[in-house]
């Protein structure tokens, strides 16, 4: 399928990198992400590929592993809240824990025609990336499980306060829950050479903190957001509605995959349970 039936490419033209247009919006992209460390791109689906890709994830979050779990809020490693936390306050945001409460729909049971992923796989992808990060390459992440999902929360369900462990993640709403489901985030909770800040963090654990970021996300919108240095949730989705993303995952390193600690949690799989992989060329 020619990539224009699925990415409004008169708004982003990724495959025009010398045109005036795509110049203004790598600056626009930069621009963002310096001063909120999110950059948003409504309709960047057509609504026709919007469908399909939202339909599909639909059809699949039956067979998707619904994730229940509590972390660290600072940390994904699970052994993270086994640390001996018991010279801190009852109060100290490190004894906070971050429930993950949602639905996580692998690679490896979407179909390849989906419009995400042909997004994921597109080259372009990669070259806009490191235009906007203005950083190292970029390289789409390789994991049949992890590296182009779909979640799914529905009633009461959450990811709490968190900060990410890669540097940057990408995501596409597919559906809006209409009620709750919002992503919120705080910048300048964390340094990388003064650490966190404690004082703020607990307020905004505790619904105290006065600035909250809650951007208008609306399906159909790319979100590049910066999560290893803002602190961030999606909230609980509230009455009958669902939220669904497609989380699109690139990294600074070629051939990276999801550890098997990792895909275990949030698929209930490692990559030996993946039919077909590794493939015989790979051995």
């Amino acid at each position: 399928m020619n990539i224009s039936h699925i990415v409004n490419t008169d708004l982003y033209p990724f495959d025009d990198p010398g045109g005036g247009t795509y110049k203004a919006l790598i600056l626009e992209c930069r621009e963002q992400l310096e001063k909120t460390g999110c950059c948003l791109l409504p309709n960047f689906l057509n609504p026709v590929a919007l469908e399909n890709a939202k339909q599909e994830a639909i059809e699949l979050a039956s067979s998707g592993f619904q994730m229940n779990h509590y972390f660290a809020y600072d940390d994904v490693d699970d052994e993270s809240l086994l640390r001996n936390l018991q010279f801190l306050p009852m109060d100290h945001p490190r004894r906070f824990r971050s429930l993950t409460k949602i639905r996580f729909v692998a690679r490896d049971l979407i179909g390849r025609a989906n419009p995400i992923q042909l997004v994921h796989d597109w080259p372009k992808m990669c070259s806009f990336l490191q235009d906007i990060l203005q950083g190292s390459e970029i390289f789409r992440n390789e994991c049949p499980l992890s590296s182009c999902v779909f979640t799914v929360a529905e009633r009461g369900e959450l990811q709490d306060w968190h900060f990410d462990g890669n540097e940057f993640i990408v995501t596409v709403m597919l559906e809006d829950s209409n009620e709750g489901g919002h992503f919120e985030f705080v910048r300048g909770l964390r340094d990388a050479e003064k650490g966190d800040n404690f004082e703020s963090i607990s307020e905004v654990i505790n619904g105290k903190y006065p600035a909250i970021e809650r951007p208008a996300i609306k399906p159909g919108t790319l979100t590049v957001f910066c999560g290893k240095y803002n602190f961030h949730r999606a909230s609980a989705v509230e009455g009958d509605g669902r939220r669904i993303m497609a989380v699109l995952s690139y990294e600074t390193e070629p051939g990276k995959t999801g550890t098997d600690e990792y895909l275990k949690l949030f698929y209930n799989r490692t990559l030996l349970d993946v039919v077909g992989y590794p493939t015989p060329r790979d051995n």
